[in-house]
Parts: structure tokens; sequence; C-alpha cells
């Protein structure tokens, strides 16, 4: 286990953890310079992928990305899950945490899905009030840095999918692509005008 957080170099490679990898991994400790997770798969009662994340986690940087905090939906965010995932954080020295700008859940309703919402400058004091919350819970940075994006004018690259409708089945589509910029531009023109 691993007690601070261990710091990624900006051009470090990292691939997803999946449990098809962890007998490779205990075994040859490929060069990889990070791992990342579902954190959701690691939160469970079930003790077996812990261990495993244990043993990974000894012997590399490990990141924490989400799939369920529901950050543009309406629901209040669930503040059990997020002192959880602040003890995995913890537990294994994890730099920071990712979730996507989607909606998870309404009226209490947890539909397994990334739900979309209208690409808006009048949701950025929505999702930045719900981003800071969630940050403040975990401890550690979360999200990505739009001023960063903007400075830099690298967008960041997309790893789209689509779910089958019935559960278990899996990915049905996938593809790469690049989030438009003026997205962020005006991300950042909204927080600016929002803080001041």
């Amino acid at each position: 286990m691993t007690n601070l957080a261990r710091r990624l170099p900006p051009d470090a490679l990292g691939l997803g953890l999946r449990p098809a990898h962890f007998s490779e991994i205990h075994g040859e400790m490929p060069d990889v310079g990070f791992f990342e997770i579902i954190a959701e798969n690691f939160l469970g009662v079930a003790e077996l992928p812990r261990v495993h994340l244990d043993r990974v986690a000894a012997g590399y940087p490990v990141v924490a990305h989400n799939i369920s905090l529901n950050l543009l939906g309406t629901d209040p965010l669930d503040t059990r899950y997020l002192e959880r995932l602040r003890w995995l954080i913890r537990r294994h020295g994890m730099p920071f945490a990712t979730d996507h700008l989607a909606w998870t859940s309404s009226d209490g309703e947890r539909h397994h899905d990334l739900l979309p919402v209208p690409c808006s400058a009048s949701l950025v004091p929505w999702a930045a009030a719900r981003v800071r919350q969630v940050q403040d819970a975990l401890g550690v940075p979360f999200g990505i840095d739009a001023r960063r994006v903007v400075a830099t004018g690298i967008a960041p690259t997309i790893n789209t999918g689509i779910a089958h409708k019935k559960p278990g089945i899996g990915q049905v589509g996938a593809g790469v692509v690049r989030a438009p910029l003026e997205c962020f531009r005006q991300a950042v023109l909204a927080a600016a005008e929002a803080l001041s």
C-alpha cells in the first residue's frame, strides 16, 4: 500500500487496468508509467479485486477514473460513495481522479449509462460547483484543467463507447474523437466570470 500520492510525469504512458491483466502484471512487471482503474470495480464488497489492486499499486502509480458520479445530473452527489472513493484514493496514494461530464441518474434511479448534456456555457456554473464539491470531498485534483487546454490549444482525445442496451453484453461501438476547443474557451470564460 502507498501512503503518499505519487507524482506522474506529464509524458507518462498509462494503461487501463482490467482483471485480465492481473496475472501478467503480477508476474512480469511490464514497463508502464501508471494504471488507470475504473474505481467502481474496487469499491464493492468483494475483497479479491482490492487484493489485486494492492499488489499492482505496490509497484505502479494508480489513478482513479469513475463512471457514476453523476456530475451533470440534478440528484445530489452521493456522499457515501465519495467517502468510499476518498478511502480508495488515499489507500493507494492516487494523484488525481476523473469522471465524465454526463448525468447517470435521475430521481434516485441509476441508469448505468453516461447520458449526454448539451455543450452550453450555461452549464458551466453547475458543473464547476459539482466538480469543486467532488474535489473537496476527495482531497486530490479532479477532472480536466480547461485552462491548460485553452493555453496549449491541445484538445483532449475522447475515447467514446456505446454500451449495449442489455446489461453484461458490453460495448457495441467505440471511437476516438477530439473535443472542440471552443467548448473549453467558453468554459474558461464562464468560470472566470462566475468566480470574479
